[in-house]
């Protein structure tokens, strides 16, 4: 008697055996890459930041002052136009990185959430007069010029920097989609 050759082919339980090995690399990738993508978005925010402290800083030792808000305590979108003319700190100032989850809802969360502002807000704490903002409840009387703070990864709006007890700087300690602001108190 003949025998048929041999069918060649994977067993069910090799198959299984790949599937599970795949499931569970995926299972491990996926949520890095998620997260990747939240660190590269919190990176590039505090970087602006920085450029832009950089950029107040030389402007300071320029005109022996910061840039003062259009309404004290209140950020505009022109406040920081000074940093680029006539003498140009910065070529441009950035856009907050963490304005709206997608590009689709942004147009419309800068005019009903932000009052027209796509700029990380800038709050200088002295004013004209040459008085400063009360920081006392930061613990930072005196310490802190002004604040340059923008959303962060939760896309929360409801901070003031003006209200501690509602002001929360973004800390990725926290995990990576945790509440606050990023942002920095400057000299």
């Amino acid at each position: 008697m003949k025998r048929c050759a041999l069918l060649k082919g994977f067993t069910l339980l090799e198959l299984m055996t790949v599937m599970t090995i795949i499931g569970v690399l995926s299972a491990i990738a996926v949520p890095n890459f998620l997260n990747a993508v939240y660190r590269a978005r919190v990176a590039r925010a505090q970087a602006e930041i920085e450029t832009i402290i950089w950029a107040l800083e030389m402007y300071n030792v320029d005109e022996d002052a910061y840039p003062l808000n259009a309404e004290p305590g209140v950020s505009s979108p022109g406040d920081l136009a000074s940093l680029t003319t006539p003498v140009p700190y910065m070529s441009s100032i950035p856009y907050d990185i963490f304005i709206a989850p997608s590009k689709y809802e942004r147009k419309q969360f800068i005019q009903s959430e932000r009052n027209g502002n796509p700029y990380y807000f800038y709050i200088n704490f002295l004013q004209t007069n040459g008085q400063r903002i009360s920081l006392k409840p930061y613990g930072l009387e005196g310490s802190a010029n002004y604040l340059i703070y923008g959303l962060g990864p939760s896309y929360t709006t409801d901070y003031d920097p003006l209200s501690p007890a509602s002001f929360q700087l973004y800390s990725p300690s926290n995990g990576m989609m945790s509440r606050g602001v990023m942002g920095s108190f400057a000299p």
